[in-house]
């Protein structure tokens, strides 16, 4: 996983390559790849603690950022928590274990699937037609992945209070678009603005 680079030329390395091919092939691939995203954002932070600020890998971060502007903005607009567990961790959140790495990007690439899908069908992307989005959409969709609700639930539950904090309304919005059979086996626990 990307989150495990813990040496900032690897990591710098890799972002280049990442940003590059989102650059080549920018004209029919516009989707955010969010577990990529947010990856590459917790892998920066664990190297901060380590090494300090570094702008070269400062600069990749926010030119992966820009190249998924369009694809990030609609999904903040539209799937509530998202933007604040983005946010958090962009702004330097680091994850106490690999547990809490992985809780972070599945929980904004799971929501980012059930939001695409809904407005583009399973393999629509946001480069596409507008016409050609509007006639593979499924509004009613709802995500039927138990193993993966289930990996955020138990994730979420074992999260330190600062994750839980930030990510709760995401997981929960997953939750709450999921099938109702993962709805009614699968509720995590929100209070007084944080989780516990």
């Amino acid at each position: 996983m990307i989150y495990d680079i813990i040496n900032s030329e690897e990591l710098l390395e890799k972002l280049k390559e990442i940003n590059n091919w989102i650059e080549e092939n920018k004209t029919h691939i516009g989707n955010a790849n969010m577990y990529e995203i947010m990856s590459c954002m917790i892998a920066r932070n664990n190297i901060r603690l380590l090494e300090g600020d570094n702008a070269f890998l400062d600069a990749e971060i926010e030119k992966m950022i820009s190249l998924r502007s369009d694809a990030l903005d609609e999904f903040f607009y539209e799937v509530p928590g998202s933007e604040k567990l983005f946010t958090a961790v962009k702004s330097g959140l680091v994850a106490s274990s690999r547990e809490e790495m992985e809780l972070i990007c599945k929980a904004e690439n799971v929501s980012y699937f059930i939001n695409n899908t809904r407005k583009r069908g399973f393999d629509g992307d946001i480069t596409m037609d507008i016409n050609a989005q509007v006639s593979r959409t499924i509004p009613e969709f709802k995500h039927d992945n138990i193993d993966e609700i289930k990996f955020l639930s138990d994730g979420y539950e074992k999260a330190s209070d600062n994750i839980k904090e930030v990510s709760y309304g995401l997981v929960n919005w997953s939750i709450n678009n999921s099938i109702p059979e993962i709805q009614m086996t699968t509720v995590i626990q929100h209070v007084e603005g944080y989780s516990k």
